[in-house]
């Protein structure tokens, strides 16, 4: 068996011959069934079985040839990420998590920014991380027809049972944050939000609302952007200077996302006011803690938010009921937050 493998090694590290599966089933001394079945995990192989394979897998440099595995379980192991938004530093972290669970899965992950060629390729599934009207029902239509698994975030104001949904609770972290500022004197709290009171899928300014007028016993107040120019730095800048320039009283100023939040906390530093105001944003972007004051923010573990969508693709793939699931916020607390003087 030692001579064996030694022949099939040096066969292939000096010849460039392919490594195929006969040859790792060879060299593990196992058939080549027991090899696909480890690859294809369609049934379960041996501890001792599993080590000699990896090995010989290892040794060979044996890379498994997925499109064929794809035809043979009818799949194409390809997972397809609709994002219409990948300057937002928030998707980006969203879909790293997602490509390391795809990757422990062996599916490739390919980002379209709009909906029209995913049934073309012939892609097993769809994450859609952007709202779902910009997908639309007849795409959605069209991917039930083709059996093309989809999951949807992002869209908490129309929750369904067609298909499997991840959202993150605001609830938990606007609550906690909200508390954090009354302890520290906070009462006149303003909202700055791109998205209106009634929006159907963003719904920050309603949960703030709702919390605010629960945990104060008043109404909340809030300022809408009329110009329609997204969760963006400008946005944030510009909805800034609108309450500089109002009566609206306020010592703390929640944003829709954390964008916005340093929009605002620029307006802030250039007309000096930026000790009149704490900030909080939502999202806690990786670089929040980088920016002067370092910024607050509502947020979750984004990485392991990415690799919940595909597990949630996995478990409808597998034949699971669609459901919707909700990942708990919580406040990063940073330099932004001040107490009242």
């Amino acid at each position: 068996i030692f001579a064996e493998k030694e022949q099939i090694a040096g066969r292939t590290s000096m010849s460039g011959i392919k490594v195929t599966r006969e040859m790792v089933a060879q060299y593990a001394g196992v058939c080549k069934q027991t090899v696909s079945c480890y690859l294809n995990k369609t049934r379960g192989v041996s501890k001792e079985s599993s080590a000699r394979i990896e090995r010989a897998i290892r040794e060979l440099n044996y890379v498994p040839n997925m499109v064929a595995r794809g035809l043979s379980q009818k799949k194409t192991m390809s997972l397809a990420v609709i994002c219409d938004d990948l300057g937002n530093p928030n998707y980006s972290e969203i879909i790293s998590g997602i490509e390391q669970a795809a990757k422990a899965k062996d599916y490739s992950v390919l980002i379209f920014d709009v909906a029209n060629q995913i049934i073309a390729r012939r892609i097993d599934g769809v994450i859609l991380l952007t709202f779902k009207n910009k997908l639309g029902e007849k795409n959605i239509a069209n991917l039930d027809e083709h059996d093309i698994k989809l999951v949807m975030t992002h869209s908490a104001g129309e929750i369904s049972d067609r298909y499997m949904q991840l959202e993150p609770d605001f609830y938990s972290g606007v609550k906690e944050t909200l508390l954090e500022l009354r302890r520290r004197g906070h009462e006149d709290i303003v909202m700055l939000s791109c998205f209106g009171y009634d929006d159907r899928y963003d719904r920050r300014l309603r949960i703030f609302a709702e919390c605010y007028e629960t945990i104060f016993e008043r109404p909340a107040r809030y300022l809408i952007d009329g110009h329609h120019g997204g969760a963006t730095l400008e946005t944030g800048k510009r909805l800034a200077e609108q309450l500089c320039g109002s009566n609206v009283p306020a010592t703390a100023v929640f944003t829709t996302n954390d964008l916005m939040a340093i929009g605002a906390v620029k307006y802030f530093h250039q007309t000096g006011q930026i000790d009149r105001y704490s900030v909080i944003g939502f999202d806690n972007m990786a670089f929040n803690e980088y920016i002067s004051p370092s910024l607050s923010s509502i947020g979750y573990d984004k990485i392991a938010y990415g690799k919940r969508l595909v597990e949630l693709f996995l478990a409808n793939s597998g034949g699971a009921c669609a459901r919707t699931e909700y990942v708990e916020t919580k406040l990063f607390l940073r330099e932004s937050i001040r107490s009242v003087k």
